[in-house]
């Protein structure tokens, strides 16, 4: 029997804690070996609490307006294109839309199983022109397109059940599914699809023998686009690879060595129950990242505390910060912040958060004048989130 973490499942495991505890700036080894890329030692014991607002800087708070059709209390994805906010909440089956200012515009919620309806949607992605949003929906297999207003426009069937997915340039897709849940394509599985405008599969990337397919246990995997590139994470590994778009090739970027706790390279090779015992009790497994022009920030699982840790890592540096929960604390604004998976078009790409309004509200203040202690003034806890736009020092 296959083991089985849905992305959900996973966050609700690891998510537990509302409040930062800390950060550190710790030493971090960068050595040009490992299959060409850059290897980062991170030791998960380093954690305290100190140094977001020395790399990052706050542009920007939005406020999003409460409106009956726009409430939410986490997403799963944000993107930032065209002047446009499109937020895709947790476990809910919509988008929401805001204009930059915060103001709403509408949403894309259609529930139901007609043409334009959908019951499961687990990503989404605003076309790089900025004309379309694209839905993936689960329980049909189906990419579903609409117009900048919702109007739905036409959807297409994928012989491919993908967890996350990104709409590139040319109109194909780059899709990441579970092992255990994708057709063949010649001798081989893969987690990496490239799926044609008509849901043609076109390749795969991370091949897997077909005699090891039972091994996989379904953990989500990250799939993340900034103007950096096209990045991805598997599951199995501690290696973060960018998507050569142009020809579909992986290339190996960083590669994250946690101390004493990185998944070993024949994981897949191995006995379900010693791949398991690894995966779930030994391995520090990375589920997010995002890469700046100076930092890479990554959340992984550190499993031999049962907790979940963010490091931003100094790319031209031997540092790195380690955070030892979901949310960073900004000290010279006095925010508590939720970094997402998210995407922003604009120039050089930003780091985009949010603030949920209860981290707000239980915050201890010293300073009044502070972007955080205003907001405490001004927000209740029913509000939406606020999103924090930061750049990087």
């Amino acid at each position: 029997m296959h083991s089985h973490i849905s992305h959900r499942q996973l966050r609700n495991f690891i998510f537990p804690i509302t409040i930062i505890s800390s950060i550190l700036l710790s030493s971090c080894s960068q050595v040009d070996d490992k299959e060409g890329a850059i290897v980062y030692k991170i030791n998960p014991e380093n954690v305290k609490n100190a140094g977001f607002s020395e790399l990052y800087e706050l542009e920007k708070l939005i406020r999003l307006e409460n409106h009956p059709d726009s409430y939410f209390g986490d997403a799963r994805k944000i993107i930032i294109s065209n002047d446009k906010i499109y937020i895709h909440p947790w476990g809910q089956p919509r988008v929401i839309i805001f204009d930059i200012n915060g103001k709403f515009i509408g949403k894309i919620e259609n529930y139901g199983r007609g043409p334009g309806e959908f019951t499961y949607v687990v990503d989404i992605s605003v076309s790089s022109r900025g004309d379309t949003i694209c839905l993936y929906e689960k329980n049909l297999k189906q990419f579903m397109y609409y117009d900048l207003h919702g109007n739905f426009l036409n959807s297409v069937e994928t012989s491919v059940d993908l967890e996350s997915f990104i709409v590139l340039p040319d109109r194909n897709i780059v899709g990441y599914s579970f092992l255990n849940r994708v057709p063949e394509l010649q001798e081989n599985q893969y987690r990496l699809w490239l799926i044609n405008p008509a849901g043609k599969l076109i390749d795969g990337l991370l091949p897997v023998k077909t005699q090891y397919l039972g091994n996989s246990i379904g953990l989500s995997s990250s799939l993340h686009q900034n103007n950096e590139g096209l990045f991805f994470i598997p599951y199995t590994e501690n290696m973060i690879y960018e998507i050569n778009q142009d020809t579909f090739q992986l290339i190996p970027r960083y590669y994250l060595d946690l101390i004493g706790n990185t998944i070993p390279a024949n994981l897949l090779e191995l006995p379900v129950n010693e791949m398991q015992e690894i995966l779930f009790k030994e391995s520090s497994i990375p589920y997010s990242e995002i890469i700046g022009k100076k930092y890479i920030i990554i959340k992984f699982l550190y499993r031999k505390a049962a907790k979940p840790l963010t490091a931003i890592i100094k790319k031209n540096n031997n540092s790195y910060y380690l955070f030892d929960s979901r949310y960073i604390n900004d000290s010279k604004n006095e925010l508590s912040l939720h970094v997402v998976q998210q995407y922003d078009d604009g120039p050089g790409g930003k780091l985009i958060t949010l603030i949920p309004p209860h981290s707000v509200l239980q915050y201890e203040y010293n300073d009044q004048d502070s972007h955080g202690y205003k907001l405490s003034k001004e927000l209740s806890d029913t509000d939406n989130p606020v999103i924090a736009v930061y750049s990087e020092r």
